[in-house]
């Protein structure tokens, strides 16, 4: 079965008006701004985890220090 020149030429016009459709742009590009706010709070996210985490070591081991005093050897 041949299809001819027609099947082309609608094939190339389905294309050019897929292509000079612009509804879906505005969707792909809320998409991509959404995106780089998730990995911006990601990256937040991630530091603030980091210091926290230092925060509640350096406190453990203050806590452990004055809690467990080193023993004196003398009078």
């Amino acid at each position: 079965m041949h299809r001819g020149p027609s099947a082309i030429k609608r094939a190339l016009a389905a294309t050019l008006r897929l292509a000079g459709d612009q509804r879906g742009a505005t969707a792909v590009e809320y998409g991509f701004i959404l995106a780089l706010i998730v990995i911006a709070i990601m990256a937040s996210v991630a530091g603030l985890a980091e210091k926290t985490t230092s925060m509640w070591n350096d406190l453990s081991s203050s806590v452990t220090a004055v809690l467990n005093p080193p023993s004196r050897n003398g009078p």
